[in-house]
């Protein structure tokens, strides 16, 4: 159960019950202190500008069927080089290739705006982003110039990644001309354009023989971690007695291996053949081998640097190759020769593993088994008090009327889970729950469908949201202490996730719960996915996205390592590393988070910044926790050092907090905002997506 480690913590965050530790008390809650007039109305106003900063935005899904089709636009090379260079210098666009960029300079339509014309209007939902070729705009925010635009200016970036209300209004001071793009056309030609890759990757690597005992996501990671270098004729790739750590799959074109000794053959090599220092080649003078499919190649350069022993020429017009280095394959999957190990081992163990279950996991957390549902009609419940909202509805406190035990009810609108083309989301909500059993993660107890809405019961937590618990009206954050407490919760649900192949995707204070006895669990699995390979569905929290979310160029399990990372750095800071404090505008957020310039406040504990700095590593590949030993990396970091894990999974650690729940029905640690619950009468559900739920 969780990470494993056989330590305890040398000194408990709570106690002491010292009263100059504010984490040591729970924070009455804002709307709760209002009632009592014990806050002004703007520490209220300061504290629902955090909430809104955690919201949620989604995309649809892009097409990866090979059925989307787009037209391109024919322009003359000067308007191509205005619109390349306004592309080069937008975020959104500063990972693509050059054949990308001009790709999407082709899918780009020419738009005419009159003289005080609306090209955007606050509010409104987007889905065009605009590069201005001629004329120019005025930019305004509640009736306010906020900016202009002029020819080689672009904006609108934000509907490309997912479909926010437009932040201010964009109109014409004169007649002008500009080039749009809209988000369908990016995602999934971003989308395709990933995926097809990783494709090759993964499929040129099935055909070593060594690798054919790695697990398929290994084998992902491996192809995220292969780098695209292009050669042009002439060039040499690898030259005779220089030491090597590098194999090359060819992409496309012809290179020419030969050994400089008398008697050589050249030996051409093209697309889909692969080649290394002995892979290709033997030694003195003898002629060059070809090795055929399902042969395993550069054996000696992912072992060690012996000198190369031929030479490799790209000799068509553009030869583009895959590379992989030994430290990076090292990395991921440890040395060649524990993995050569590992396969002489498991062929001769094959059959040990009849009875076994799924998911086992070294140096990690079992997968273990799902959750059971309970027979409890929806008829035997009774509803209590309201406890907040959802993406699609609301959530309720109930009570069984036998058993009097106390639930929570989430009901979630039909009618705007299709509006929002979220009916996958919702369904593997449902699934993953029922596949995950932690004592960090919340229950489902049940199910429930009717006409309008669906159901789901689960476990209630009485303690409120640890989001409350960060920020309250008279600081935000905790001590350290008290982060590593729920940050040790936090990573075993993510353990626990991960053991199972689950993206989890939404992880922020709002979606983390207290329970009676002050430990956190997670909450909505609303974007929670199985992912082996890659996802390209933008979805979660601005502040919590990982940059690769924010790209566009596909997305793993990875993103919950980067989003744990916000996690431990707001808990203790009370704020996320890449906010726009001044004016949560999320263009800028998503801006900082392509950056990824990480600074600390002063006082920020030593061990937690050296666990966030390992976290909030752009290249998903080289992030803490995606390499080899998995989630048990994060685990062992020094910041967990004191850790007793088995203390925790049974829950014999004394909390930092634990909430006042004397009644079963109080729900004084929840505030009570509220929200018209929406209802569309005239909907009607021609499908059966949810026939399973």
């Amino acid at each position: 159960m969780g990470c494993s480690n056989s330590k305890g913590l040398e000194e408990n965050a709570g106690a002491t019950g010292s009263t100059e530790n504010p984490g040591n008390s729970r924070p009455t809650s804002v709307r709760a202190q209002s009632r009592g007039s014990a806050i002004t109305e703007k520490k209220i106003e300061v504290a629902m500008k955090v909430r809104r900063r955690h919201e949620n935005v989604f995309a649809e899904a892009p097409d990866l069927t090979g059925g989307f089709q787009t037209a391109r636009f024919p322009k003359s090379p000067e308007v191509k080089d205005t619109i390349r260079k306004a592309l080069q210098t937008n975020f959104v666009f500063s990972t693509l290739s050059s054949p990308e960029i001009e790709d999407f300079i082709d899918f780009m339509k020419m738009e005419k705006f009159m003289v005080g014309a609306t090209v955007i209007k606050q509010g409104d939902p987007g889905d065009f982003f605009y590069v201005c070729e001629a004329g120019n705009f005025t930019y305004s925010v509640d009736g306010k110039t906020v900016g202009t635009a002029h020819p080689g200016s672009s904006f609108g970036e934000l509907a490309l990644m997912y479909n926010a209300p437009r932040a201010a209004t964009v109109r014409a001071d004169e007649d002008s001309v500009v080039w749009s793009l809209n988000r369908q056309t990016f995602r999934t030609i971003l989308a395709n354009s990933s995926a097809q890759q990783s494709d090759r990757i993964i499929e040129s690597l099935k055909k070593v023989e060594i690798l054919q005992d790695v697990p398929y996501s290994q084998l992902a990671s491996l192809a995220g971690a292969v780098q695209l270098i292009t050669y042009a004729p002439g060039d040499k790739i690898v030259k005779k007695g220089e030491r090597g750590n590098i194999f090359y799959m060819i992409k496309s074109g012809t290179v020419l291996c030969t050994d400089a000794g008398s008697g050589s053959k050249p030996q051409k090599f093209s697309a889909g053949d692969y080649f290394g220092e002995k892979a290709s080649a033997q030694k003195d003078g003898k002629e060059l081998k070809v090795f055929k499919e399902g042969d395993f190649f550069g054996e000696m350069a992912l072992l060690n640097d012996e000198a190369r022993v031929c030479d490799v020429v790209a000799v068509s017009d553009k030869v583009v190759v895959y590379d992989l280095d030994r430290t990076a394959f090292n990395r991921i999957l440890g040395s060649l020769e524990d993995i050569m190990k590992r396969a002489v081992s498991k062929r001769t163990k094959q059959n040990a593993k009849a009875g076994f279950g799924v998911g086992g996991k070294s140096g990690g957390s079992s997968a273990g088994e799902g959750t059971s549902l309970r027979d409890i009609p929806k008829s035997q419940l009774k509803d209590v008090a309201f406890l907040g909202t959802g993406t699609f509805g609301r959530v309720t406190l109930v009570q069984d009327k036998k058993s009097g035990e106390t639930m929570a009810l989430k009901a979630m609108s039909k009618a705007q889970i299709v509006a929002h083309r979220q009916q996958e989301n919702v369904m593997n909500e449902k699934n993953i729950m029922v596949l995950c059993n932690s004592p960090f993660i919340l229950k489902l107890y049940a199910t429930y469908k009717d006409s309008q809405k669906l159901y789901l019961l689960l476990e209630f937590c009485q303690g409120g949201e640890l989001f409350t618990v960060l920020h309250t009206a008279e600081r935000d954050g905790v001590p350290e202490k008290q982060a590593l407490f729920y940050g040790v919760c936090v990573i075993s649900a993510l353990q626990h996730m991960d053991a199972k192949s689950i993206a989890y995707r939404d992880l922020k204070p709002e979606n983390a719960l207290i329970d009676k006895d002050g430990y956190c669990k997670i909450i909505d699995m609303g974007f929670a996915k199985v992912v082996r390979n890659k996802t390209f569905t933008l979805c979660g929290t601005p502040e919590y996205l990982a940059p690769e979310i924010v790209l566009g160029r596909g997305h793993n399990r990875g993103v919950d390592h980067w989003a744990f990372g916000i996690l431990c750095y707001e808990m203790i800071a009370g704020y996320s590393p890449f906010a726009d404090l001044q004016n949560m505008d999320q263009v800028v957020i998503c801006q900082n988070i392509v950056k990824g310039k990480l600074t600390f406040p002063k006082g920020f504990d030593p061990n937690c910044k050296e666990l966030i700095k390992k976290l909030l590593v752009r290249d998903p590949v080289a992030r803490l926790g995606m390499m080899k030993g998995g989630v048990q990396t994060i685990c062992n970091q020094p910041w967990f050092k004191d850790v007793n894990w088995e203390d925790f999974a049974s829950k014999k650690q004394i909390a930092p907090w634990i909430p006042d729940c004397g009644d079963p029905l109080d729900v004084s640690n929840f505030d009570p905002y509220d929200q018209e619950e929406y209802y569309d009468p005239n909907f009607k559900d021609s499908g059966d997506w949810d026939k399973e739920f």
